[in-house]
C-alpha cells in the first residue's frame, strides 16, 4: 500500500507567482506572494506592498472583471486569450480620509488564475469571518498563534529568545528582558533555548493573561464556586439582561466546564488585578455555595463569555420591515457616482457597487444627453462621464446583494425626451421585473399609505420631477390660494358691506375655484395618459407643445414622484408619493425658526418621504452631520459616502444597527402624531469604565505599512457623545472632568455638540495596556430618542492626531454592563485582533 503523503504546497505560497499588474497606463510583470499565516497578499512595486486579505471588500473575476479590462485597453481576442482579475481591496492607510484602492491584474492562464482566487477567497471568507464576529475562540486564537509565529520565527521555524523579544517589541508587549527570560524558561520544556510552535502557543497563554477577568471573576464569587447562581445574579444585575432563567441556564451551560477544566492560568508579569468599583447595580459577591462539580463557570471561561457574541456590546438588530417606507430612515447616498471631489472628481460605477455593498438603499444619477446614449456626470464641473447602461447593469448586479430591501434611483434628469426613453428602455432591460411602474393594464388607483420595505423587497424604485405634472399642480395651488383669498374678502364684506357687494365676491369666489376644478380635470387626464388609460383613438387637449418629459419616464413614477417643494402646512398638501428635496441650508432655516413650521414638517415626515441633500459649496464632498436631519423625521439624509469624515461615520453607524439593511425605523417619538413624546425633555449619564485593551494596532506610516522600528505606544482612550442640539439649555453638571464642545460656525449650526473624556495614557504598552478609568458623560435627549445620541471610543496615541482605532455606536444600540467593544480602523473595518473591555452604564437623572 503506498504511503501516505502530504501534498506540496502551492508554489503561490512559497515561491510565489508572476502575474501582471495593471492601470490606464502601463503595465509591469509583478511577482506575487500569499503568506498564508499571516493572511496578507505580498509584492514588490516601487514600495513593498502588503494587504491584508480582510480587507478585500471584493473579488472580481472573468465576465464581471471585463468592463476594467476593456477600459484598461484590452481587446475581446485579447480577453479571450487572458482571463481578467480585479481584487478591489482596502489599503489600511493611516490617513483618516484614505479612498479605496483598487488593485488590477491579469494571471497568464485559467488555471494560474483560479489557484490564485481560490487562495485568496479561502484567506478573506475565514478572516473577514473573524474580524466580523468575536465568537468561534478557538480558530481566532490559531490564526493569531500562527499569524506571529510566522513572523517571529527564522527559516528554521524556531523561536530564539532574542528573536522572542523582537517579536514582544512588534506586539507592543514591551516587558523587561528578566520577565521574558523567566517565562522562556517555563514553556521551554526541552531546553533547547528555542520554541517550537506549540511552544510558543504556550508562551501566548501566559502573555494574554487577563488580570482584569481573574479580579472580576474574584469579586463576583470569591473562594465559592461561580456557579449558575451566580452567573444569574450577575447576568440580571450587572449585564441588565432581558433573558428568562431558562435561557440563562442554556447560556451558562453553553460556557460551564468541571472545576478541574477552570484552572487559573500559569504565573505571568505582575500586573495590577484590581478592578475599580463600576457605578451602582453591579453585584457584590455572593455568599459560599457548594461547588456543582458539572456547571461551574472559571476563569478561562467567563473571559470566553465575555469575549463572545453571547456578551456582545451591540443589541441584536431590529428587523420589523412591515410599517409604511415614510416610517424609516434610509441609508442614502449623494452624488453616487462620484470617488472623487465634485469639481474634479471620477464618475464611475465603483461609486455604486461600493454604496450598495455598504447598505445604501438610495442612490443618485445625474443624467444628461450623452452621443450614444443618456450619460451621468456631475454638471457644469470637469468630473468624467459614465454611461447609464454601465451604472444600471452595476446596480443590477449589486442591489441586493448586502440587502433585500427597495433600492430608490434619485434621479436629476437632464437629458431630451429621446434619451429619456432610451434611459427607460436601459432600465426595464437591465432591471427586469425587479423595475416599479405601472403597466398599461394597470388602473389607476389612489394610494392612500405608502408600501412597506418588506413589500418593496426586491424591487428598483425612480424617483424624479414628473414634469407633466409640476405646472399643473402648481396651477391648482395657484388657483387654490386665490380662491381663498376671494373666500376670505367675501366673508369680510358680509360683515361690513351691503348684500350686492358681498354676493359678488362670493361670485369671485366661485369663479375661482371652478378655475382651479378645471385645472384638476386637465391634470387628471395627463395622469391618465400616462398611466396608459387614455383610449388609443383620443387626442390630449392638455398639451400643445411639445412636452419636457417623455410618458415613459413618467410611468416609473410610482411611489417615488418628485415634487417642488411649496411650504408645509395645512393650505399645502402632497399625496404620499409625491417626494420633496431640500438642501442643508433651506432645512437647516426650518429646523432653526421651530415652532408650529417644525412640528408641521415633521407631521408631513410621518406620511411623506422627504430628501436632504448636501449644498453646492462643499466642492470637496465633505459631509454634514446628519443628526439634526433625523431628529426632524427626514428619511433620505443623503451623504457623500466617498468622503470618510464625521458625518459618514456617524451614517454608517446609525444603519450598523440593522444589519446594515439600509432602513432603520424611527423611534416612536417621530411617528407619534400626538405629538406627547416630543414634549418630553430627559437628563441623563453614561457612565464607563474604560477597563483594559486588547493587542492595539502598530502604528503605520502614511503609506500604510507598520513602524516596527518605533513601534512602543503610549496609548489611551478617548470617548466622545455627539448630541443633537436639541436644546438651547444642554445638561451641563458643574462637574468639570468632561470637556463640552458646542457647534461652532467650523461645524455649522446644524453640528452636534460634543461631551468628551479622555484616559490618561498608558506608557509603552499597545498590547495589553490596563486604564482602569471611570467617567460619567452627561447628556439630555428628547423624546427618548437615544439613538440618536452616538457613542465613539477613539484610541489614540499620547502626542499624535491620528486615532489608532475607534469605534462608534447609537447609545441606544449599547449593551450595559461588561462589554468588549471590537475596534475599527479608518475606513471602520474592525481590527482582527483588537478590542476594548469597558464597563458600560447609562442612567436617568
Amino acid at each position: 500500500m503506498a504511503a501516505h503523503t502530504t501534498p506540496a504546497p502551492d508554489p503561490i505560497l512559497t515561491s510565489g507567482v508572476e502575474l501582471t499588474k495593471i492601470n490606464s497606463i502601463s503595465s509591469k510583470a509583478t511577482l506575487f506572494r500569499v503568506d498564508e499565516p499571516r493572511g496578507l497578499i505580498i509584492y514588490e512595486s516601487s514600495k513593498h506592498v502588503e494587504i491584508a486579505t480582510e480587507d478585500i471588500r471584493e473579488i472580481r473575476t472573468g465576465s464581471d472583471a471585463q468592463h476594467y479590462c476593456q477600459l484598461m485597453g484590452f481587446t475581446t481576442a485579447e480577453l479571450d486569450r487572458r482571463t481578467g482579475k480585479t481584487l478591489a481591496s482596502k489599503m489600511r492607510l493611516a490617513q483618516l480620509f484614505s479612498q479605496y484602492k483598487t488593485l488590477h491584474i491579469l494571471a497568464p492562464n485559467p488555471d494560474v488564475l483560479l489557484r490564485f482566487e481560490c487562495i485568496i477567497r479561502k484567506l478573506n471568507t475565514i478572516r473577514a469571518g473573524l474580524a466580523a464576529s468575536l465568537d468561534d475562540t478557538l480558530m481566532r486564537e490559531s490564526v493569531w498563534d500562527a499569524q506571529y509565529f510566522e513572523l517571529g520565527a527564522g527559516q528554521d521555524s524556531q523561536l530564539s529568545l532574542d528573536e522572542l523579544q523582537s517579536l514582544c517589541i512588534r506586539l507592543n508587549a514591551h516587558i523587561s528582558r528578566s520577565e521574558l527570560e523567566g517565562l522562556f524558561k517555563t514553556v521551554d520544556t526541552d531546553h533547547t533555548n528555542s520554541l517550537n510552535f506549540q511552544q510558543f502557543q504556550n508562551f501566548v497563554k501566559l502573555l494574554k493573561r487577563r488580570p482584569d477577568i481573574e479580579a472580576l471573576h474574584k469579586r463576583l464569587c470569591g473562594e465559592a464556586p461561580f456557579d449558575f447562581s451566580v452567573f444569574e445574579k450577575f447576568m440580571k444585575e450587572s449585564q441588565k439582561s432581558e433573558l428568562t432563567s431558562d435561557q440563562l441556564k442554556a447560556l451558562f451551560t453553553k460556557y460551564a466546564s468541571t472545576p478541574a477544566a477552570a484552572v487559573l492560568p500559569l504565573s505571568a508579569p505582575a500586573q495590577s488585578t484590581s478592578i475599580s468599583p463600576p457605578p451602582s447595580g453591579t453585584p457584590n459577591a455572593p455568599p459560599p455555595q457548594p461547588a456543582s462539580p458539572a456547571h461551574t463557570l472559571g476563569v478561562q471561561d467567563l473571559g470566553t463569555f465575555l469575549m463572545s457574541e453571547d456578551s456582545s456590546a451591540i443589541k441584536p438588530p431590529a428587523t420589523d420591515m412591515s410599517l409604511p417606507i415614510s416610517e424609516y430612515w434610509i441609508s442614502t447616498s449623494h452624488n453616487t457616482y462620484l470617488v472623487g471631489n465634485q469639481l474634479m472628481g471620477v464618475s464611475t460605477v465603483e461609486g455604486y457597487i461600493r454604496a450598495l455593498l455598504c447598505g445604501c438603499r438610495s442612490v443618485e444619477l445625474d443624467i444628461y444627453d450623452g452621443p450614444q446614449g443618456p450619460v451621468v456626470y456631475h454638471g457644469g464641473t470637469f468630473t468624467s462621464r459614465v454611461t447609464v447602461f454601465d451604472i444600471c447593469n452595476a446596480i443590477a448586479k449589486y442591489a441586493f446583494v448586502a440587502s433585500p430591501l427597495p433600492v430608490t434611483l434619485s434621479c436629476e434628469v437632464h437629458c431630451g425626451v429621446a434619451q429619456q426613453d432610451m434611459l427607460v428602455d436601459i432600465m426595464m432591460t437591465a432591471f427586469g421585473g425587479s423595475l416599479v411602474r405601472v403597466p398599461n393594464s394597470e388602473e389607476h388607483a389612489k394610494i392612500a399609505v405608502l408600501p412597506s420595505p418588506e413589500a418593496l423587497k426586491g424591487r428598483i424604485m425612480v424617483k424624479t420631477k414628473n414634469l407633466l405634472l409640476s405646472q399643473g399642480i402648481e396651477s391648482i395651488a395657484a388657483h387654490k390660494k386665490a380662491a381663498r383669498a376671494a373666500a376670505a374678502k367675501a366673508a369680510h364684506l358680509e360683515v361690513e358691506s351691503s348684500e350686492s357687494e358681498s354676493s359678488q365676491s362670493e361670485s369671485e369666489a366661485q369663479i375661482v375655484m371652478d378655475e382651479a376644478r378645471a385645472e384638476i380635470g386637465k391634470l387628471k387626464n395627463k395622469w391618465r395618459k400616462i398611466r396608459g388609460e387614455v383610449p388609443s383613438g383620443s387626442t390630449d387637449t392638455t398639451s400643445k407643445h411639445k412636452p419636457a418629459m417623455s410618458l415613459a419616464l413618467a410611468s416609473l413614477l410610482v411611489y417615488t414622484v418628485g415634487v417642488k417643494y411649496r411650504g408645509i402646512g395645512k393650505s399645502d398638501t402632497y399625496t404620499p408619493e409625491q417626494i420633496f428635496s431640500l438642501s442643508e441650508n433651506k432645512i437647516n432655516k426650518l429646523i432653526k425658526s421651530g415652532g408650529a413650521d417644525l412640528e408641521n414638517f415633521i407631521r408631513h415626515t410621518q406620511k411623506n418621504v422627504v430628501r436632504i441633500y448636501p449644498k453646492g459649496t462643499r466642492v470637496d464632498s465633505s459631509n454634514y452631520q446628519p443628526l439634526q436631519y433625523w431628529a426632524a423625521g427626514c428619511q433620505l439624509v443623503a451623504l457623500n459616502i466617498q468622503t470618510m469624515d464625521l458625518g459618514w461615520r456617524i451614517n454608517q453607524a446609525m444603519f450598523m444597527r440593522c444589519g446594515r439593511q439600509g432602513f432603520v425605523l424611527k423611534p416612536p417619538a417621530l411617528r407619534d402624531p400626538t405629538f406627547k413624546l416630543l414634549q418630553k425633555r430627559t437628563q441623563g449619564y453614561l457612565d464607563v469604565t474604560i477597563i483594559s485593551a486588547q493587542q492595539l494596532p502598530v502604528p503605520k506610516d502614511k503609506s500604510g505599512r507598520e513602524i516596527v522600528e518605533k513601534s512602543n505606544i503610549d496609548p489611551y482612550v478617548e470617548v466622545v457623545l455627539h448630541i443633537p442640539a436639541w436644546s438651547e439649555k444642554p445638561f451641563l453638571p458643574e462637574d468639570a472632568s468632561y470637556k463640552h464642545t458646542p457647534p461652532s460656525e467650523a461645524t455649522g449650526s446644524a453640528a452636534a455638540r460634543k461631551i468628551s473624556f479622555a484616559t490618561p495614557a498608558v506608557k509603552n504598552n499597545g498590547f495589553n495596556p490596563m486604564f482602569q478609568t471611570e467617567m460619567c458623560l452627561p447628556f439630555d435627549c428628547l423624546g427618548g430618542m437615544q439613538e440618536l445620541i452616538f457613542v465613539e471610543f477613539i484610541v489614540k496615541q499620547d502626542k499624535s492626531v491620528e486615532p489608532l482605532a475607534s469605534f462608534m455606536a447609537p447609545l441606544s444600540s449599547l449593551q450595559q454592563g461588561f462589554r468588549h467593544i471590537t475596534l475599527h480602523d479608518a475606513q471602520l473595518l474592525p481590527h482582527l485582533f483588537s478590542t476594548l473591555f469597558v464597563y458600560i452604564n447609562v442612567r436617568e437623572v
